[in-house]
């Protein structure tokens, strides 16, 4: 025997007993457990970190070496009595283990799958901050609508084209405290204000940015009338969104206590009107009054500002109130097709949302 024969013979010898349990199958012996989790199906077990392809096992899949291993498997190669019962070839448990056990990418990504609970929020949280930033975006045009008679003495609607999209956080700030409560309804309103803050600073940096004189390039007038001259209602918006917001998700619980859970209209109608007369005066305020004085120029009285308030108050009362047959749509769907359940009404929970004990109020 040559040398190159006994050191080849050597290193498969190395290679087989760097793989001693690997060829083992799990159906053939099914005294052996690797998996300590009921995650995984253990169809095939290997007691290397190492599978086929290159994929190694998540950190969260512990394999469990009982300590009778050993002497459990060379029991069962002993009384094997059969070629057929003999385990299999490395080949053969490799493509076995390959095509039936779960890669670590699969495994990993199904811990991280949304649930449909999840998954709807993130779709109605996504919708919501879409529809802010667009109605503060777009708001700096104003549109003016004849109306066929005469309202309170108007004869004509005049209002920012914001308010083309966001009657619509109306809707989904409602649908949201419904289904997933006044936490996670905060949570979406002040996602809603993160994001629009960081528009107001993009656009501020895309002001700040040297021009490209060309004949091709929108001109700097042009560019700051519309991100520049509106900075002022941009902060009087987001400011009053804020406010009406929190307050809106605040009575939205208020009223759905006192009603015990009854009355979704009531809730969502009324919870809107309430809040939108803080929006519409905190919104007015500043940007025709406190806005104005901070900037030098002539601010409007408090009586202009009472008016310019109760005018868009008025579309947003109207707004409001056509969006609840919506609501009962939305959730219609929610609960027909995704399951989605409301937050019930705690029967220890005050009025304002403090758990009474018994005896005590």
């Amino acid at each position: 025997m040559t040398n190159n024969t006994v050191f080849s013979f050597l290193l498969m010898w190395i290679f087989l007993l760097s793989f001693p349990l690997q060829s083992i199958s799990y159906q053939r012996f099914p005294s052996l457990s690797i998996f300590s989790t009921n995650r995984m199906k253990p169809s095939k077990i290997s007691f290397l970190r190492l599978l086929p392809n290159g994929k190694t096992l998540p950190d969260g899949f512990q394999p469990a070496f009982p300590e009778n291993l050993l002497s459990s498997t060379n029991s069962q190669l002993t009384t094997t009595s059969s070629p057929s019962q003999l385990p299999m070839t490395f080949t053969e448990t490799f493509n076995d283990v390959s095509s039936n056990s779960p890669s670590s990418t699969d495994l990993i990504d199904s811990q991280y799958d949304l649930s449909p609970q999840q998954f709807i929020y993130v779709i109605l949280t996504s919708i919501f901050v879409t529809c802010l930033i667009v109605a503060d975006v777009i708001g700096v045009k104003l549109f003016e609508i004849p109306l066929p008679f005469e309202i309170l003495g108007h004869k004509t609607v005049e209002h920012t084209c914001g308010m083309l999209t966001f009657p619509i956080t109306f809707l989904l700030g409602d649908v949201i405290n419904e289904y997933y409560g006044p936490k996670a309804a905060k949570r979406t309103v002040f996602i809603g204000l993160g994001m629009s803050i960081l528009v107001f600073l993009v656009m501020n940096i895309a002001q700040a940015m040297p021009y490209l004189d060309k004949p091709f390039n929108v001109t700097p007038d042009a560019f700051n009338m519309i991100f520049g001259s509106a900075k002022l209602m941009y902060v009087a918006s987001v400011t009053a969104y804020l406010i009406g917001s929190l307050s809106d998700i605040w009575l939205f619980g208020v009223i759905k206590r006192a009603t015990q859970g009854k009355f979704l209209w009531l809730r969502a109608t009324g919870s809107t009107v309430i809040s939108q007369i803080l929006d519409s005066f905190v919104v007015s305020y500043i940007a025709f009054s406190l806005g104005k004085s901070l900037t030098g120029q002539t601010p409007a009285t408090v009586e202009e500002v009472l008016n310019i308030a109760a005018t868009g108050y008025g579309l947003k009362f109207f707004l409001s109130a056509a969006m609840t047959p919506f609501i009962y749509l939305v959730k219609s769907i929610l609960t027909e097709k995704f399951g989605l359940k409301p937050i019930p009404v705690h029967p220890n929970e005050g009025l304002l949302g403090s758990e009474e004990s018994d005896g005590n109020k």
